[in-house]
């Protein structure tokens, strides 16, 4: 089950699987919520489902996090 917190620098995601923190991004796609300056546009959410998957929006990369942790990276 995917966690998320926000605090001065931004939101930071981890998993009850993943040891630490993924973060700090500008924006997230946790549990089928968007939090933060994400563009909905631009998440499929049938192809990345929030029980499975969730995104963190960088400067310029988008983060997928799976339950074992960061799956893939686009610019």
């Amino acid at each position: 089950m995917f966690k998320y917190k926000k605090d001065k620098f931004g939101y930071w995601i981890s998993s009850d699987k993943i040891n630490g923190e993924f973060g700090p991004f500008s924006g997230v796609f946790v549990k089928n919520k968007y939090l933060g300056n994400i563009d909905k546009s631009k998440v499929d959410e049938l192809k990345y489902p929030g029980y499975k998957y969730s995104l963190g929006i960088g400067k310029s990369k988008l983060f997928i996090i799976g339950l074992n942790g960061i799956e893939n990276i686009i610019n």
